[in-house]
């Protein structure tokens, strides 16, 4: 008799263990006919829901002496997939032109075979405008 009282407790005592990582847990009081309650716990669904993470990128200085075009990144060559947006320098400042090297932002890979830049420059008005990219042969000419 003292084994069956001794087993609901270590049941109880190891699914709150098993438990206690964060999943939740509910319970339901029975009592049966001689008048003993029984507690019965039953795991339930987690409440909350795993935030997805956002690839991270890196600091990168996109070349756009001849234009945004193709770029070369982790070892790979790169072309513009979609429109890319029109650059304007800010009125303070000469830095951006068209004869200019770079413009600074963050790369991201957001896929085997897709690239985005996001333009971090504070030399031009479109701060926080993304470019994207897909893999390309290699170019045969510098500003190809």
């Amino acid at each position: 008799m003292r084994l069956i009282r001794i087993a609901p407790a270590a049941a109880l005592m190891f699914l709150a263990a098993c438990t206690a990582g964060g999943a939740a847990t509910q319970s339901a009081v029975s009592t049966d006919a001689a008048g003993s309650s029984n507690e019965v716990v039953t795991p339930s669904a987690p409440s909350t829901v795993a935030a997805v993470a956002e690839p991270s990128g890196v600091p990168f200085s996109l070349y756009v002496h001849c234009g945004i075009s193709t770029t070369e990144y982790a070892g790979r060559n790169w072309v513009v997939a979609g429109p890319v947006p029109a650059l304007t320098a800010k009125a303070d400042t000469s830095r951006f032109s068209e004869t200019d090297n770079s413009l600074d932002g963050v790369m991201t890979q957001i896929g085997e075979d897709r690239l985005r830049f996001l333009v971090s420059d504070s030399h031009v008005e479109e701060s926080g405008a993304s470019i994207e990219f897909v893999p390309t042969a290699p170019p045969t000419s510098h500003c190809e």
